[in-house]
């Protein structure tokens, strides 16, 4: 999975036409090869400051996206912030949801392993073996 990150600051009087913006950006993302998800949130503690990410499938869609017009009307908007903008592009190889919790608050482990006949099998281990006499 490949994510842009954006953290853009806007001025005051020109929040609602930066919310307009980066929308128009996100709902034009969602019809390309590769879109996997894009969401855009304003800080609730720092005003008129966002945070706009896209998700994309593979790196050759990522870097299709930054060679667009769409990316350099992005590039534009950025320009007009009130502080210098954010930008990051992270790759992000897995994700882990509750099993993580499970086994770093409890101990417990899922090992994944494949079969021969290309099934995979989930193991759970225990972290530590405690033995009583």
């Amino acid at each position: 999975m490949f994510n842009v990150s954006l953290r853009i600051a806007a001025w005051p009087q020109h929040r609602t036409e930066m919310v307009q913006a980066l929308r128009s950006i996100m709902l034009h993302a969602k019809s390309e090869r590769g879109f996997v998800s894009a969401h855009l949130c304003e800080d609730v503690l720092i005003p008129h400051c966002f945070h706009y990410a896209e998700e994309w499938r593979t790196e050759e869609d990522l870097e299709a996206q930054a060679l667009s017009h769409r990316f350099t009307r992005l590039l534009i908007i950025m320009e007009a912030a009130a502080l210098p903008p954010v930008l990051e592009f992270r790759t992000i190889s897995s994700a882990r949801g509750l099993d993580y919790l499970e086994e770093v608050r409890f101990g417990h482990k899922t090992l994944v392993t494949a079969g021969l006949d290309g099934g995979q099998t989930e193991v759970e281990t225990p972290s530590a073996v405690t033995l009583s006499l």
